[in-house]
């Protein structure tokens, strides 16, 4: 079969999980019709807790979900659900007297943690540039540009070289910049300055500003410096705040979801030179994942590994979407067979093993055989429609360009044609 026709079904199936199935489960189950937004927690069961807290995080990916699906499905019957995400968020999340995002709230919609993270500071970026790209809203992009200055002027310093990452209401920095209870105690964090890498790359779409470009220029530049330890061909976790290495396990989904955001950012700031280093950089960690990540025998993309070996073999919803989205585009960079290939395979264990057949939706994690721990979310702080729905809509999008009469550049090797 050709890759054309490899990616064809692997975009209509994505496309009727995402619209049968996906979509469908958050419209449904999750408006909190008692006091506005989106409740907070869906257990494994499938029940709902109504006094769980309200994350910012699963709050903002909410809004990105529902205006991303509208823009690309071209539905605008699901701009109803992005507004509703938005003006929660406005209205609730938003800190009208220190500006950013407040952390948590309690299931009525009081302030439960006034912390600002600037994980979370960067999702709203993420969110509120989407809802602009679908719909052009000016208050929107006016709060991601906000939140883009304020980061600026409280998060970054070019003395420090990066960004400081936890605050309290004020700005005043946090001692603890953790976001959970299982991240190191360092100051610098990997994953933080990956979300602020995709926030900047989709407002640089909308918002070409010399200042935001600057900055998204540092970010890439970390990732191809000091983030990137090219011995073992993988992204170091944890630093302290001279960017000296502070792990030695590495996670497989992070690995392969930087890969792709890397070449995006690249493609975005059109820099030819950056774009080839970007390419080496996506190469080699794609060509390692593949080699160590991938589970030949039972399918699926493990969690985590050190020093070349599995550490973690249980399958974990997210690793598995962008897995899928990693290795296509790594298959449109290189023409290489195995990367498709490898695409289809992880879904074919997320189809059998990580989606709920009964229930809907996605499970949190399985084991590496796929029995689900039911224990776990099915909607959470963290267990969120981001990765299920961004998988399905980047496949989708990746087919339709690679059908697309009109020529568009992916890769350095398009300049040259």
């Amino acid at each position: 079969m050709s890759a054309l026709t490899d990616m064809d079904a692997l975009s209509s199936e994505l496309r009727a999980e995402l619209v049968d199935r996906i979509l469908p489960y958050w419209i449904e189950r999750t408006p909190d019709h008692a006091h506005g937004g989106f409740i907070g927690r869906i257990d494994g069961e499938d029940r709902v807790v109504p006094d769980a807290p309200k994350s910012v995080i699963l709050n903002t990916r909410l809004l990105w979900s529902f205006s991303a699906a509208s823009r690309i499905l071209r539905r605008p019957d699901l701009l109803e659900w992005a507004d509703r995400a938005k003006a929660y968020l406005d209205d609730r999340f938003w800190d009208s007297r220190h500006g950013g995002l407040y952390w948590m709230l309690d299931h009525t919609g009081a302030v439960f943690s006034n912390k600002k993270h600037v994980y979370a500071q960067a999702f709203g970026i993420y969110a509120y540039s989407e809802h602009v790209r679908a719909t052009g809203d000016a208050s929107s992009l006016e709060k991601a540009v906000d939140l883009f200055h304020l980061l600026r002027t409280h998060s970054f310093s070019d003395a420090a070289d990066g960004y400081y990452e936890a605050f309290d209401q004020a700005w005043n920095k946090l001692d603890d910049v953790r976001l959970g209870g299982g991240d190191a105690f360092e100051k610098r964090s990997t994953n933080t300055h990956l979300h602020l890498l995709e926030a900047y790359t989709n407002l640089y779409r909308i918002w070409p500003d010399a200042a935001l470009r600057a900055q998204l220029i540092r970010l890439l530049d970390w990732f191809l410096g000091p983030i990137y330890d090219a011995s073992n061909h993988h992204f170091i976790a944890f630093f302290d705040e001279r960017w000296t290495p502070r792990s030695d396990v590495y996670s497989y989904g992070h690995d392969i979801e930087t890969t792709w955001l890397m070449h995006d950012a690249a493609l975005v700031l059109n820099d030819l030179e950056r774009l080839r280093r970007t390419e080496e950089v996506v190469r080699e960690v794609s060509a390692w994942v593949l080699r160590e990540g991938l589970d030949r025998e039972y399918g699926g993309l493990f969690n985590y590994g050190k020093a070349g070996r599995v550490h973690d073999s249980d399958k974990h919803w997210w690793v598995q979407a962008e897995a899928i989205v990693g290795f296509v585009n790594m298959a449109q960079i290189s023409g290489e067979a195995a990367y498709l290939r490898a695409a289809c395979e992880v879904w074919e264990f997320t189809r059998n093993r990580i989606i709920d057949p009964v229930n809907g939706e996605w499970h949190f994690r399985t084991t590496r055989i796929g029995q689900p721990y039911t224990h776990e979310d099915k909607v959470g702080a963290w267990k969120c429609p981001y990765h299920t729905v961004r998988v399905c809509l980047e496949v989708i999008e990746r087919a339709e360009r690679m059908r697309a009469p009109v020529f568009q550049v992916t890769s350095v090797s398009d300049h040259a044609t």
